[in-house]
């Protein structure tokens, strides 16, 4: 049994979103090496936000991270990967959370450099998986969302 990572969340997602050959709308070589084989330590229960925070886009990283409180915490990139997409596969109309109605990306923990580690933008072609220094900037697409961890 292979352990479950970024990348084999994409390998298993394939079948549905051919288009990349990797099973994402779009996954950025930077984030699949550094982030795509990182090991879950230990099975957790996460909770996501199936959004970003309300009043969270146009808004810079910094105050977009002031607005999330405890138990909340920022996003991490395979919690919200998976999360967002077992919630398309099981809602009863293929709801898509980070979609593209309007377009909606979180800004997430993870770093490569200096920018942060995006995630959302699913269409039928899948979900995006990039880094982009527009967490840094006032940006209508972006906003952060927000994951709870519960020990199992």
């Amino acid at each position: 049994e292979e352990p479950f990572t970024v990348n084999r969340l994409g390998v298993l997602m394939k079948e549905r979103y051919f288009f990349t050959g990797n099973g994402y709308s779009y996954m950025n070589a930077s984030v699949a090496v550094k982030y795509g084989e990182v090991l879950v330590g230990k099975s957790e229960w996460v909770l996501i936000d199936r959004g970003v925070l309300l009043n969270s886009r146009n808004k810079n990283v910094q105050e977009q991270e002031a607005m999330i409180k405890p138990p909340y915490r920022e996003p991490e990139v395979l919690p919200m990967a998976t999360g967002t997409i077992l919630w398309y596969l099981n809602s009863p109309n293929n709801e898509r959370s980070f979609g593209d109605k309007p377009w909606t990306y979180t800004c997430c923990k993870e770093k490569i450099g200096e920018h942060r580690v995006v995630l959302g933008g699913f269409t039928n072609y899948g979900l995006v998986v990039s880094h982009y220094d527009d967490c840094d900037y006032d940006e209508d697409d972006y906003g952060i969302g927000t994951m709870v961890k519960f020990d199992s």
